[in-house]
């Protein structure tokens, strides 16, 4: 079901091709995108991951490469900050 871009309502067959309530023609592609449970769990694999990749890489690092271990450590931390002040902003203020 979506809503017809000419008039808004509601389109319950969108296989007849055209809207019943103005006429106007539909060009209907079923979408094969992610599911939401996918989309979640991508959203939280990036949160927690990404910041274990940089740990794990500042202890492989911290002898041999001290300012590249430190680089990452940086990067990661910010990374990390910065997806959970997202995360904030679109709680607060909501998003669809």
């Amino acid at each position: 079901m979506f809503d017809c871009p000419g008039c808004g309502r509601r389109i319950e067959d969108p296989s007849k091709g055209w809207c019943s309530g103005c006429g106007v023609h539909l060009r209907w592609k079923p979408q094969g995108g992610l599911s939401s449970n996918d989309k979640v769990w991508l959203f939280f694999g990036n949160i927690f991951l990404s910041p274990l990749l940089g740990v794990i890489l500042y202890f492989v690092w911290k002898d041999e490469k001290a300012q590249k271990a430190s680089d990452v450590c940086s990067v990661t931390i910010l990374a990390f900050v910065g997806t959970l002040l997202l995360v904030f902003v679109l709680a607060l203020f909501g998003s669809n």
